[in-house]
C-alpha cells in the first residue's frame, strides 16, 4: 500500500476520537428528571423538589445552631412525622476526629424498623455554611432522601431496618456524624450506609467511592442501577485531596457503604448560588435513581455477607469492568507479554527501539510543556486563571490542541529518525510501563490504562503477523483499534476533572490527554498531518483572542471574595480583610487602599487588607477553673451572646499532646492556617460556657488569643461588601467578623 493511501490515518483517529468523546460525556449526562405525577412508587425529582422547598423554606443560609438551622430541623422532623415515622433528635457534642473542633449537634434520626436489627443507614447533612442556602449542599439529598422514605417506608417492614440519618454540623468538621457513630446506640447495629452529598448544584451523581469489604454492596448496584457514573479512581483522588463528607466517619468505623456525590457547576458551592434556583433537577433524579434500586435490593438481604473491594468502572449504562487489585497486575502482565511477543516478530533492532523510547519520553515532554506554556499566556491575556471561569474555552483548547500539534509536529520526524514501526512499539512500550506502576502502586486507577494496554498489544501482535509494522495502514488500523481503548477512560476522565476539580488543577488534567496523544503518534507521519497541524494552530490562536475579548467572570460564575472584618479589641485596630484570586475588583483597590500583609496575630500569612474604622466587639472571657489533676490545666470559655463560633489559639510549643473539650478528647495537632500556633474551637456554643482541659508545656505563661466569630459585620466593612457587586460573591465560611483579645496560658 502507497504512502499516500495511508495519509487520512491521523484524521480517522482523531474522528473516531471525537465520536468516542462525545458519546462516553453523553453518558455521564444525569438522567431525565421525572414530574411530580409520577407513579407513586416512583422516584420523582418533581416531588423532590417539593421536599427541598418546604425543607429549606425561604432559603436563609442555616449554618450549625443558627435559627434558621432550627427551622429546618423542625421542618424536617414534622415532614418525617407526616411520612409515618417517629423521628428523634440526638442532641450532644461532636468533636472532629482530626482536629480540636467541637459543636452543639442536633441529629435527627428516624428508623423504619425490620424483622432485625441489621441496619441500613442513609445519611445526609442538613446544615450549611454560614452564607449558601445549602440547595446542593446537601438540602438535594435531604429531599431525596424524603422522596424516598415516602416510597418505601408503606411496604415495611422489611427484613432489615432503615435507618434515614441526617446529621448537624457536617460543614463545620463533620461533627454531627462524629456524635452518631460515636454515642448513639443505632449506630453500633449499622451493617451498610450510603452517604448522599453535593459540592455544586448539577450533572451527575458519582460513586465517589466505598468503604471497606464493599464487593458486595458494588455487586448489588451493578446489577440494579440504571444510570451508573462510577469509577474507581474516584477513590484514589480523594484519598489524596483535603474534601470530606460523613461518609469518611464511618470509612474510619470499618462500615461497608457507598458514598455518592455530585459536583457539576461546583463555583456554586459554598456561595449564595447554591440555591434552588440553580439547581440542576436532572441530577437530583439521579441521587433518587442511584439510591432507590439499591436500597430495595438491600432491604431484604444478607447483610452479613461481605465480599473484597475491586477495582471498578462503568463503561456505558450495563456494562462494568471489575477485577480484584491482584487480577489487575496479571493482566497488566499479560499485556506486556503479548507486546513481548509482538517486539520479537517484529525484529526491531534494540538500539531503534531504545531511541522510539526515548522520542515517546520527549514527546510527553514536548506535549506537557506546550501546553503549560500555551495556558500561561492564556492566564497572561486574561489577567487571572478561576477555577470555574465564566467562559472556559480559552483555557479548554490548548489543553486539547497542544498535544494534537506536539502529536502533528513530531510524527514524521519519528518516522525518520526511528521508524514508524519502532515508533509505534516505543509508545506502547512507555504505556506499559505506565500500566504496570499503576496496577501496583495505584491499582484502583489501573483500569483507566489496562484496556488500552491489552488492546493495543493485541492490535500490535496480530499486525506482525500479517505484515511488517512500518506499513501506513497498520499505523492507521493499530492507532485507531487502541484509540478507543486508551481513550475510553482517559478523555473523560480529563473532562470531568475540568467540571469538577477546576481549571487550577489543568496541571493534572494534561496527563491523560498526552498520554492518548502518545498513542496517536504513530498515525501521524503522513501528509494529511497538516490539517490536523492547521487546525491545531488556528485552534491555540483562536483561545489566545478569546482571552483578550472574554471576561474572566459572570454573574453565573462570579469571582470568590469574601470579606472578613478583623477587630482587635486591645489596640482598638480593625482592618478589612479580603480573601479572594488575584486581582482584587478594580472597585475595592479604588476605593481603599489594600496592602498584602499578616493581619491575624496567629497567622503568618499575608492576605489583602486595609485598615477600617474599629466597631464595637467583645471577645470571650477564659477563667481558670481549679483541677486537682496536675497534669491538666482547665480553663472555662464563656462566650459572647449570639457568637457563630469561639476560638483559643496557643503557641504550638505551649500546647502538649492532649486537649480536652467539653469533656471530649480532642486532638491538637496541626491546624490549618497557621504554622506557629494550635486552635481550639468551638462551633455552637452554649451561651453558659464550656470547659476546656489542656495538656501544656512549660510553666511560664505565654501570649494566646481568645476569639469570637460571626456573621454580622459592622458599617465601615459593610460598605465594601457592597462594591463587590454581582460578579463576585463571599465562598465557604463566607463574609464573617472576626473579634479577639490576647490573654495569658
Amino acid at each position: 500500500m502507497s504512502r499516500r493511501e495511508g495519509s487520512w490515518s491521523l484524521p480517522a483517529a482523531l474522528a473516531l476520537l471525537a465520536i468516542l468523546f462525545a458519546i462516553q460525556v453523553r453518558q455521564t449526562a444525569p438522567p431525565t428528571p421525572i414530574a411530580v405525577d409520577a407513579e407513586p412508587r416512583v422516584f420523582s425529582a418533581g416531588r423532590a423538589l417539593d421536599e427541598l422547598r418546604n425543607l429549606l423554606g425561604d432559603e436563609t443560609p442555616h449554618p450549625v445552631g443558627s435559627a434558621a438551622n432550627r427551622a429546618v430541623k423542625e421542618r424536617l422532623m414534622a415532614r418525617l412525622t407526616e411520612l409515618g415515622l417517629s423521628p428523634e433528635e440526638q442532641r450532644t457534642v461532636g468533636c472532629a476526629a482530626e482536629s480540636a473542633t467541637c459543636a452543639q449537634v442536633e441529629n435527627v434520626l428516624a428508623a423504619i424498623p425490620g424483622r432485625t436489627a441489621d441496619t441500613i443507614v442513609l445519611m445526609a447533612h442538613y446544615d450549611s455554611v454560614p452564607n449558601a442556602p445549602g440547595a446542593g449542599d446537601d438540602g438535594a439529598a435531604v429531599a431525596a432522601l424524603l422522596e424516598m422514605t415516602r416510597i418505601v417506608q408503606p411496604g415495611a417492614p422489611y427484613r432489615n431496618t432503615i435507618l434515614m440519618v441526617f446529621t448537624d454540623a457536617e460543614e463545620t468538621g463533620l461533627l454531627g456524624a462524629e456524635a452518631f457513630f460515636a454515642e448513639s446506640p443505632a449506630g453500633k447495629r449499622v451493617k451498610a450506609v450510603i452517604n448522599l452529598e453535593g459540592s455544586g448544584s448539577s450533572g451527575p451523581v458519582y460513586l465517589l467511592r466505598t468503604g471497606p469489604a464493599s464487593g458486595e454492596l458494588m455487586a448489588a448496584f451493578r446489577d440494579v442501577a440504571p444510570h451508573p457514573v462510577a469509577q474507581s479512581f474516584t477513590e484514589e483522588i480523594f484519598k489524596r485531596m483535603p474534601n470530606d463528607t460523613d461518609f469518611s466517619v464511618s470509612l474510619r468505623a470499618g462500615l461497608p457503604g457507598i458514598d455518592f456525590a455530585f459536583a457539576g457547576e461546583r463555583n456554586h458551592y459554598h456561595t449564595p448560588l447554591d440555591s434552588i434556583a440553580n439547581l440542576d433537577l436532572g441530577t437530583l433524579q439521579h441521587h433518587g435513581e442511584n439510591t432507590l434500586p439499591l436500597l430495595r435490593a438491600l432491604v431484604d438481604a444478607d447483610l452479613s455477607a461481605v465480599a473484597p473491594n475491586e477495582v471498578y468502572a462503568n463503561v456505558g449504562k450495563r456494562h462494568w469492568l471489575h477485577w480484584s487489585p491482584v487480577a489487575g497486575i496479571v493482566l497488566a502482565a499479560g499485556a506486556v507479554a503479548l507486546l513481548l511477543f509482538a517486539t520479537w516478530r517484529a525484529r526491531v533492532a534494540p538500539l531503534r527501539l531504545l531511541a522510539a523510547i526515548a522520542f515517546g519520553i520527549a514527546t510527553l515532554m514536548v506535549a506537557a510543556g506546550l501546553t503549560l506554556a500555551a495556558l500561561w499566556l492564556v492566564d497572561r491575556l486574561v489577567g487571572v486563571r478561576p477555577d470555574w471561569p465564566a467562559n472556559p474555552w480559552p483555557w479548554r483548547i490548548p489543553l486539547y490542541a497542544s498535544p494534537l500539534l506536539v502529536v502533528a509536529l513530531l510524527g514524521p520526524i519519528a518516522a525518520r529518525r526511528v521508524g514508524s514501526g519502532a515508533m509505534m512499539l516505543g509508545a506502547w512500550w512507555l504505556w506499559m510501563l505506565a500500566t504496570l506502576a499503576m496496577a501496583v502502586y495505584l491499582p484502583l486507577a489501573a483500569y483507566m490504562l489496562i484496556p488500552g494496554a491489552l488492546v493495543g498489544a493485541t492490535a500490535i501482535a496480530a499486525a506482525t503477523l500479517v505484515e511488517r509494522l512500518d506499513s501506513p495502514v497498520h499505523a492507521a488500523v493499530v492507532a485507531c483499534v487502541s484509540l478507543v481503548a486508551a481513550g475510553l477512560f482517559l478523555l473523560p476522565l480529563a473532562y470531568l476533572s475540568e467540571i469538577t476539580q477546576g481549571l487550577r488543577l489543568a496541571p493534572a488534567i494534561i496527563a491523560p490527554l498526552v498520554l492518548v496523544g502518545l498513542v496517536l503518534l504513530p498515525a501521524a507521519i503522513v501528509d494529511r498531518r497538516r490539517i490536523v497541524l492547521a487546525g491545531s494552530a488556528v485552534a491555540l490562536c483562536l483561545a489566545f483572542a478569546m482571552a483578550v475579548l472574554v471576561a474572566p467572570y459572570s454573574a453565573h460564575r462570579p469571582q470568590h471574595l469574601s470579606i472578613v472584618y478583623a477587630h482587635d479589641v486591645d489596640t482598638g485596630e480593625a482592618h478589612v480583610v479580603a480573601r479572594g484570586p488575584d486581582p482584587l475588583p478594580g472597585r475595592f483597590t479604588d476605593a481603599a487602599r489594600f496592602e498584602k500583609s499578616a493581619v491575624l496575630p496567629w497567622s503568618d500569612e499575608a492576605e489583602y487588607n486595609t485598615a477600617v474604622a474599629a466597631g464595637t466587639g467583645a471577645a470571650p472571657a477564659l477563667t481558670p477553673v481549679a483541677t486537682t489533676d496536675p497534669k491538666w490545666h482547665r480553663y472555662r470559655i464563656t462566650p459572647v451572646p449570639g457568637a457563630y463560633a469561639v476560638a483559643l489559639w496557643l503557641p504550638a510549643g505551649r500546647l502538649g499532646g492532649g486537649a480536652r473539650i467539653a469533656g471530649r478528647e480532642a486532638r491538637t495537632g496541626m491546624t490549618r492556617g497557621s504554622s506557629t500556633h494550635r486552635r481550639i474551637m468551638f462551633f455552637a456554643p452554649p451561651e453558659e460556657g464550656f470547659d476546656i482541659e489542656l495538656e501544656l508545656i512549660g510553666d511560664e505563661p505565654q501570649d494566646a488569643w481568645l476569639v469570637d466569630v460571626r456573621g454580622t459585620l459592622p458599617e465601615s466593612a459593610q460598605r465594601l461588601m457592597k462594591l463587590r457587586g454581582a460578579l463576585a460573591v463571599p465562598v465557604h465560611s463566607g463574609d464573617s467578623a472576626v473579634t479577639w483579645r490576647r490573654t495569658r496560658i
